[in-house]
């Protein structure tokens, strides 16, 4: 409880909190279509933290790449509600949030 009070209005509270909406069963579209929008909107949300997160991210490939990698790690560790939609990513055969996918 004290964890989820101290992520509130932060970046991967904000994050997991919208990750804990999605339904991993859910379409491929419509699950897409969701992490999308959880990751947009907290990019909105915390311009400088997503600068932070670039500016010490090892510097390959390209900048959605680079934050997708430390946003699903941070997720992974912190937000059990993230793991079942980790999971579904991983079964997806269709390219779930590959450039050109949607």
């Amino acid at each position: 409880m004290a964890q989820e009070k101290a992520l509130k209005g932060t970046l991967e509270g904000d994050l997991c909190a919208c990750m804990e909406h999605l339904d991993p069963d859910w379409s491929d579209d419509r699950l897409n279509a969701g992490i999308r929008y959880c990751l947009e909107n907290v990019v909105l949300l915390h311009p400088a933290t997503v600068r932070s997160i670039l500016e010490r991210a090892p510097n390959e490939g390209t900048p959605a790449y680079r934050i997708g990698q430390v946003m699903g790690a941070l997720l992974h560790q912190r937000c059990p509600g993230y793991l079942p939609i980790k999971q579904r990513l991983m079964r997806s055969t269709g390219g779930l949030l590959k450039k050109g996918a949607t």
